[in-house]
């Protein structure tokens, strides 16, 4: 489909695609603050795929950006979001559930707001920047602060650690390259969250 797309759109078409930080889901250890020029490791159908997709625009010669976006959070009614970890945490918490942190929740993630994610996009097409690659991240966190987050919006919440083995400790991407062009992030990660709970609280008493 990609290469469908760029056979057909003009040569003066700015193409602005929407990557992943999972292309990187097969280092095999612990990498902390990824920049663009990192060579992917994947094992997955989706991520391979993205590089895949990449590489076929890099090799187009339309003008290009490629935004390589950490675990977008934010309110969704689509339920195919909802398994977003900061997502999932925050729908649990307005059901005054139980959230369990496997190894004590001690694993890595970049998370990335959605709404700054559009005003990314936004911000690609109305300047003048071609064929670079930027990682679209805006916090790394551990899974427990997450969950944590979410427990001083709702007391009742519950948060068990277990020992149950996790893969790796995961990795996070550098936003450097990002902020030094000019974009700033206007939304967190703990607004987001009170906000989640409460729009979940909402609907559960709909």
């Amino acid at each position: 489909g990609t290469q469908n797309i760029l056979d057909t759109v003009k040569n003066s078409t700015k193409i602005i695609f929407p990557s992943t930080h999972v292309i990187f889901e097969g280092l095999k250890n612990t990498k902390i603050d990824i920049k663009e020029n990192e060579k992917p490791e994947t094992f997955l159908a989706y991520s391979s795929s993205k590089v895949t997709n990449e590489n076929q625009i890099k090799n187009s010669g339309k003008k290009y950006i490629i935004l390589r976006l950490g675990s977008v959070y934010g309110y969704s009614g689509d339920s195919t979001r909802i398994n977003i970890m900061p997502n999932l945490f925050s729908k649990i918490a307005s059901q005054n559930g139980k959230i369990k942190l496997f190894s004590g929740g001690k694993q890595l993630k970049s998370l990335t707001p959605l709404v700054d994610v559009a005003r990314c996009f936004k911000f690609m097409e109305e300047n003048n920047i071609n064929n670079e690659i930027f990682n679209l991240s805006k916090e790394t966190v551990t899974v427990k602060s997450v969950a944590e987050l979410c427990k001083k919006y709702n007391r009742n919440l519950q948060i068990e650690s277990t020992s149950d083995e996790i893969p790796n400790l995961g990795y996070t991407l550098s936003n450097e390259k990002l902020l030094k062009i000019g974009f700033k992030f206007l939304y967190n990660l703990e607004e987001s969250i009170s906000q989640m709970i409460e729009m979940w609280s909402k609907k559960k008493n709909i």
